[in-house]
């Protein structure tokens, strides 16, 4: 019986502690900043207790942020396929949406697991890297650029620690990981034919080969 007392104290605890809705006004925030090198945006938060949350994210992967993935990676020798890959994605939107768990609302470590995707992407490959990726024939124009779009969406998962800078001002930095399982392209070559296989074969190039790993960096204001 007195086992069972104490059981139930520290679970009533316990779970106060853990849905407890925050107190005063830092129920919400938001953040601006970027994944580097995988897009740059803004973050929206809902602090749902002193312990759990909801983020928003919506952003731009930069031609820039493209071109240092493509040379990380070349320097890393990764990723086969990635100048065709990068190039394509360039000025991609992305958005995610992530649940989080944090020791401490205002200060500490927390993780977020959750959903990604990088749609309306207008890159122009060269036509060398179509031709040595997907294209059978390989007879594109090697130094022309033709368009390829690319949507893809996926997991993520966020690993990081939280500083109060000031009041109401935080800085949030954290190593994360997205991986496309899911992805739908387009090919434009002008006068040149697409084959009909030449999409699926780009697709499984993304949901086999390509991942980001990423620095966050995101500066908050609570409110």
């Amino acid at each position: 019986m007195y086992l069972k007392k104490i059981i139930f104290i520290f679970l009533f605890f316990f779970t106060s502690s853990a849905f407890a809705f925050v107190r005063g006004t830092d129920r919400f925030e938001l953040s601006f900043g970027g994944d580097i090198p995988f897009h740059t945006g803004m973050q929206f938060r809902y602090n749902w207790s002193t312990q759990y949350y909801t983020k928003l994210s919506g952003g731009f992967a930069l031609e820039l942020f493209m071109d240092n993935y493509h040379k990380v990676l070349k320097e890393m020798s990764v990723l086969e396929h990635n100048n065709l890959l990068s190039a394509s994605l360039a000025n991609s939107v992305v958005f995610d949406v992530r649940l989080g768990w944090t020791m401490n609302v205002y200060e500490g470590p927390y993780i977020e697991l959750g959903y990604g995707a990088m749609l309306w992407g207008k890159g122009e490959v060269l036509g060398r890297d179509i031709n040595s990726s997907i294209r059978n024939q390989g007879d594109l124009s090697a130094n022309t650029l033709y368009q390829v779009e690319i949507t893809n969406h996926g997991p993520l998962v966020h690993i990081g620690y939280r500083f109060i800078l000031i009041d109401k001002l935080t800085l949030n930095m954290d190593l994360g990981v997205y991986k496309p399982l899911f992805s739908i392209a387009s090919l434009n070559y002008g006068n040149e034919s697409v084959s009909s296989g030449e999409s699926e074969k780009l697709n499984k190039l993304v949901t086999r080969q390509l991942w980001f790993l990423s620095l966050g960096l995101w500066f908050g204001v609570s409110f």
